[in-house]
């Protein structure tokens, strides 16, 4: 669902810049302090439900009232250590002045403020993650059920052809627009699969889509969610055709037909369960993986967007059985149940079966030797 493209804001000082230098500085270790787990690998371990990355307990703007006058923003513990960002760091990052102040984006379609409907909101997430179960969750319990599409696309490829003729925020300001007037009993609307920072920071139409998110923070929100980097690979490789076998279905819902909905899980579970994992470039690939989530977090957090982030683990295996992950979103977002919310409720709003082992080694045929490599390389407590 594709808006007009209007007139793209030109910012001069980001156009005279190397993308390029901006994006490998967003980088520098120097900025950022680091410090080893050596020794606390068993406690990160205990934690693993609670996210291979950890959540944002940070306010750049408003993530939470009680945050908001905290001067330093921390990252709690991720699975390659232990990363602190303070403001100080955060002032850092090499943006130029055009994106540090803030920009003014006059309304072009609608006046989202003055329009009843929906509440504008963003679920930003990388691929196999959860989102769409998280966005029926959360709609459901505003309101309504609104529908999980991908706007931008679901992966970075997808994302780059997309604002490689997007120029500007036209695109999510229309659709607010649209789905304020169509779902007017709907509670938020939207999600967004960015892919990657170069995506974010490098495409003009997607740089100026968090300008203006920015600019109309107070009724446009963005909700941040990570998942196990472990988690996100394994789930890539099983719903991966090779055109040997029927490709697996992305969910499967609770209220489809019994025999369908037996035959789906089962689907699931056949293709889930004993998966050779390739090794060779594993740790590479999960350390990027990591890297890029972390430096999104860093992107939003320096350019002041306030939002709100969460771990799929903490969202739906909370260590302490408590909803209170989902009771932070709404917090934050003014809307939905806030308190007294319980896990039982949750499942009660979920039609989105689970589809996968709780256990590596039983997802994994090969868990020993993938065990080894990822305790060699201090990424043993990605497993569970």
């Amino acid at each position: 669902m594709r808006s007009p493209r209007v007139q793209s804001l030109i910012v001069p000082t980001l156009l005279g810049m190397s993308v390029a230098v901006l994006l490998a500085l967003l980088w520098v270790p120097q900025l950022f302090l680091i410090r080893s787990t050596n020794g606390k690998e068993s406690a990160v371990r205990t934690n693993i439900r609670n996210g291979g990355i950890q959540p944002l307990l940070l306010t750049t703007s408003a993530t939470s009232k009680d945050q908001s006058n905290s001067k330093a923003a921390t990252l709690n513990p991720s699975p390659y250590g232990c990363t602190e960002v303070h403001q100080q760091d955060l002032s850092a990052i090499p943006l130029s002045n055009a994106l540090r102040e803030e920009q003014h984006f006059e309304p072009k379609l609608c006046n989202l403020q003055h329009l009843n409907g929906p509440l504008p909101v963003v679920l930003m997430s990388s691929g196999r993650s959860g989102s769409s179960s998280t966005w029926q969750i959360l709609s459901t319990l505003t309101g309504q059920e609104t529908a999980s599409l991908e706007y931008s696309g679901s992966n970075e490829k997808a994302n780059r052809e997309f604002f490689a003729t997007h120029q500007d925020a036209a695109w999510l300001e229309g659709l607010f627009c649209e789905q304020k007037k169509s779902s007017p009993q709907a509670g938020m609307v939207a999600k967004w699969k960015p892919g990657s920072i170069d995506v974010l920071f490098g495409m003009q139409g997607a740089l100026e889509t968090l300008l203006w998110m920015r600019h109309n923070s107070e009724s446009v929100k963005l909700v941040r969610s990570v998942r196990n980097a472990l988690d996100v690979h394994i789930s890539g490789v099983k719903h991966k055709s090779d055109g040997t076998k029927p490709k697996v279905q992305s969910h499967c819902r609770s209220f489809i037909a019994t025999v369908q909905k037996e035959a789906c899980l089962k689907h699931h579970l056949v293709a889930g369960t004993n998966i050779t994992l390739e090794t060779q470039g594993l740790v590479n690939g999960l350390r990027k993986f990591i890297q890029m989530e972390e430096g999104v977090n860093r992107l939003l957090a320096a350019l002041k967007i306030p939002f709100v982030s969460v771990t799929y683990e903490g969202l739906y295996y909370p260590q302490d059985g408590s909803a209170s992950s989902w009771m932070r979103i709404f917090d934050f977002l003014g809307i939905g149940p806030r308190t007294n919310l319980t896990m039982q409720d949750v499942k009660g709003a979920m039609t989105h079966m689970p589809t996968h082992n709780d256990f590596h080694n039983v997802t994994l045929a090969n868990y020993e030797e993938v065990r080894s490599v990822l305790e060699n390389a201090n990424l043993g407590h990605l497993l569970h």
